[in-house]
């Protein structure tokens, strides 16, 4: 009988987070990180970075819209939501603390995720977007891209939402300012179209922490029983009508039970030494 295929050993989640932050202290101040239409972020330090706003006359409501909306949360202090130390209008640039890296990036390597991340991603957003509503927003555009993911002093990861140029405060507003598979299905961005995009997010990943290699029984392990509450609130998230979705304070109460199982509780972590 032939034996099963080995399962490799995965790379921890906060192992590559660190990586990533040492990857960013060893670049040059000024160098260009990332790239997107709305503009380009540049290293100021080994703590800040700067979004220089493009020039582009079709994007320019948009454009200014992220000014406004960041100028508005320089006040703010907030441990899920990127912070912005400086709005420049006349330079049309945005400073902000350097949040940690991408998700999508992160989840780009072959790393293994448990229980207590994904649902410390889930919580850490939901706080953020209540954040926003609290101060009257809906964030419109939350998507692997636009999270960002650092280790905290205990070795647990943190997750920060960042990118505000599509937030807006009008409930009604329709249209879609970028068309991304997270976007809700109604036409409008009410209040629980963050729901949804959060929702989606979550269900992408905890498809993803299936393997190719996985056997029948795995999957069904992973789906049935691993994640089975989790499971359950995602999925009322991503539901078609926000009707039947719920609003954030009960996702963020659905988290709190999540956390209160000895499953979801943090596995210890081991961690390099952190780079200066």
């Amino acid at each position: 009988m032939a034996s099963r295929r080995k399962q490799p050993e995965l790379l921890s989640a906060n192992a590559q987070i660190d990586s990533e932050y040492a990857k960013f202290c060893s670049l040059p101040i000024g160098s260009e990180i990332g790239s997107g239409g709305f503009g380009r972020v540049i290293k100021v330090d080994n703590n800040s970075v700067r979004k220089v706003l493009n020039t582009d006359p079709n994007l320019e409501y948009l454009l200014t819209n992220e000014l406004r909306v960041c100028s508005s949360l320089m006040a703010v202090e907030h441990k899920n939501l990127v912070k912005v130390t400086e709005v420049d209008q006349k330079e049309r640039t945005i400073t902000m603390k350097w949040a940690g890296a991408t998700l999508r990036h992160i989840l780009a390597e072959d790393i293994s995720i448990d229980k207590h991340l994904i649902s410390t991603l889930l919580f850490d957003l939901a706080s953020a977007v209540k954040k926003l509503n609290e101060l009257g927003y809906i964030h419109r555009d939350i998507a692997l891209r636009n999270i960002f993911v650092r280790n905290k002093s205990d070795g647990l990861a943190e997750f920060v939402l960042g990118d505000f140029g599509t937030c807006s405060n009008n409930p009604y507003k329709t249209g879609l300012a970028v068309v991304t598979s997270n976007n809700p299905p109604e036409h409008t961005f009410g209040w629980k179209s963050d729901v949804f995009s959060i929702g989606k997010v979550c269900w992408d990943i905890m498809i993803q922490i299936m393997k190719p290699w996985d056997s029948k029984e795995r999957v069904h392990e992973v789906m049935e029983t691993f994640f089975e509450n989790y499971y359950r609130l995602v999925l009322r998230m991503v539901d078609p009508s926000p009707l039947y979705r719920p609003d954030i304070d009960s996702v963020l109460w659905g988290v709190q039970e999540l956390f209160e199982t000895e499953e979801c509780k943090p596995a210890k972590r081991v961690r390099g030494k952190k780079p200066t």
